[in-house]
């Protein structure tokens, strides 16, 4: 069995994918992003194949006026 690769916070921030964690609620809220887990009482993660399928669901989609706010 291979580890799982997780990412926190500070990761999605250094792909590019949230600015803060506004944005990253405004995109759990509006545009199905996963919401991770909690690995301890501080500490969320996700599963790196998780956000993967997440980008690959968002690609080709037309940039709607909720997507701009929120990535602005």
């Amino acid at each position: 069995m291979s580890t799982p690769v997780l990412l926190r916070f500070a990761d999605l921030e250094r792909l590019g994918i949230v600015r803060n964690r506004q944005q990253l609620a405004n995109l759990v809220k509006e545009h199905g992003f996963p919401t991770g887990w909690l690995l301890s009482p501080n500490a969320r993660v996700w599963d790196e194949p998780e956000i993967g399928a997440w980008l690959e669901r968002r690609r080709g989609r037309p940039l709607a006026a909720s997507d701009a706010l929120t990535t602005a």
